[in-house]
């Protein structure tokens, strides 16, 4: 993987293909349209390009202490909860890093709601009762929309917009109706660190210290689901529609199966605490330690030379070629 600057490169090159590409126009004849008319785009697809090439590895320019948490919303903005510095940052689509609201007491979870609207919890060192669920505005303007928390660090919305939050340090799972009525939604779960609603709209909850993700039912029916995590600090949801846990203890993403099995996803540096995909399906992981996030872009768009939409673009890692065999040549035989 490298770190240079490649995305320009591949945008420029993939132009360069497309325009090299195309058919060539005859000569214009005498009864040949008007040049305006002539050079109208035609009706053309856009298929996704696939090219072979590796990863892209970059980092955003923003400053964090120790980030938590990362949130994408669907129009490719990012936030991000710095536990260590007590903000919310905002990363546009563009890679534009801004302050969007501070003084918080360790924030730790964030959850969009139906409509867009962020909210972060405060982890507020630990003390019980003294945990808090904040909504921000896109001014940076924050409201308090329930209190009486023990360690909430995570948050998740259903599709009615009730909030669930993760009681770190209560074992608990507590949910609060739209209008900011708080009940305990189950309890007896060690730990939780991460909460995430899967495809089916069913609540996955992560057990830190037993390294166990959950499911519970709209009843609240607790059923383990995979075992086996060091130290897991989140759950995300992969474009497909798959689960991926960060194993914290061990420096690695884990797909989890619908049947419960834990696959590697990838290798991630040391640290890494949490994780998010982009709008175009891109990995970004923020790391405890390295005080950062890094990008693993595998996924990338350019516009098209005739009518400037957006064209798709993968890349596919090289296939490593063959290693030769080492074993020696037979001898010819002895006359």
């Amino acid at each position: 993987m490298s770190r240079t600057a490649l995305p320009g490169r591949v945008i420029v090159g993939l132009t360069a293909f497309l325009l090299l590409s195309l058919p060539a126009s005859a000569p214009r004849a005498a009864d040949d349209p008007p040049v305006g008319k002539m050079f109208r785009p035609r009706p053309h697809r856009h298929d996704a390009v696939e090219i072979e090439a590796r990863p892209i590895l970059s980092r955003y320019a923003v400053s964090l202490i120790r980030p938590r948490r990362l949130i994408a919303r669907k129009d490719g903005t990012l936030f991000i909860a710095d536990w260590g510095g007590g903000t919310v940052m905002r990363v546009s689509p563009e890679g534009k890093a801004s302050l969007l609201a501070q003084d918080l007491d360790e924030p730790a979870g964030l959850a969009l709601d139906s409509m867009g609207n962020l909210y972060v919890s405060t982890y507020a060192q630990g003390m019980k009762g003294e945990g808090a669920v904040y909504c921000i505005t896109s001014d940076g303007m924050k409201s308090v929309f329930a209190v009486g928390f023990s360690g909430p660090t995570d948050l998740a919305f259903d599709q009615q917009d009730n909030l669930y939050v993760a009681n770190f340090l209560d074992n608990s799972i507590s949910r609060v109706t739209t209008r900011g009525s708080v009940s305990t939604f189950v309890a007896n779960i060690a730990a939780p660190s991460a909460l995430l609603f899967d495809a089916s709209g069913e609540l996955l909850v992560l057990s830190s210290t037993e390294g166990t993700v959950y499911r519970i039912s709209q009843m609240a029916d607790v059923a383990p689901i995979a075992r086996g995590l060091s130290a897991p600090t989140d759950l995300v949801l992969h474009p497909a529609g798959h689960v991926v846990a960060v194993d914290f203890g061990r420096g690695r993403l884990m797909h989890v199966t619908a049947k419960g099995a834990l696959k590697l996803f990838a290798i991630v540096p040391r640290g890494t605490i949490a994780a998010e995909f982009d709008a175009l399906g891109n990995l970004v992981v923020a790391n405890w330690d390295k005080t950062g996030l890094l990008k693993i872009t595998t996924k990338l768009s350019i516009k098209c030379p005739h009518c400037g939409r957006k064209i798709p673009v993968k890349l596919r890692t090289p296939t490593p070629k063959p290693v030769p065999s080492a074993e020696p040549k037979p001898m010819p035989p002895m006359i």
